[in-house]
């Protein structure tokens, strides 16, 4: 039995894209970790009372439009989907313009 390189890659292993690499990650995951991520800070943000909601009013309005539509379609309670929107921009308006900077930051070291 022949012992494996340890300096060589494993058989699987294939170097990033440069999608993955800019995003950090397979990008449906790093969007799914950004969406958790914000809501998490959108509810803080809420809890200590903050509000950068007059910097994306006219997206609020629109996701409140929508999800108006769609309360008046199905009546199912939405107002679950509304809170959840509502915390999740609340963080994203922190989240996404931070992870941008990083990762910018991150490409100018390579």
């Amino acid at each position: 039995m022949t012992n494996p390189d340890p300096a060589s890659p494993p058989p699987d292993w294939r170097e990033p894209s440069a999608v993955d690499r800019f995003f950090g990650g397979p990008p449906v995951w790093v969007a799914l970790r950004l969406l958790m991520l914000s809501l998490v800070v959108g509810v803080i943000l809420s809890v200590i009372g903050l509000d950068p909601f007059n910097i994306i009013q006219s997206l609020v309005d629109f996701v409140r439009w929508i999800i108006h539509r769609i309360e008046n379609v199905f009546h199912l309670g939405f107002d679950t989907v509304e809170w959840i929107v509502r915390y999740v921009l609340l963080g994203a308006a922190v989240v996404v313009p931070i992870w941008l900077i990083v990762r910018f930051a991150k490409m100018n070291e390579r």
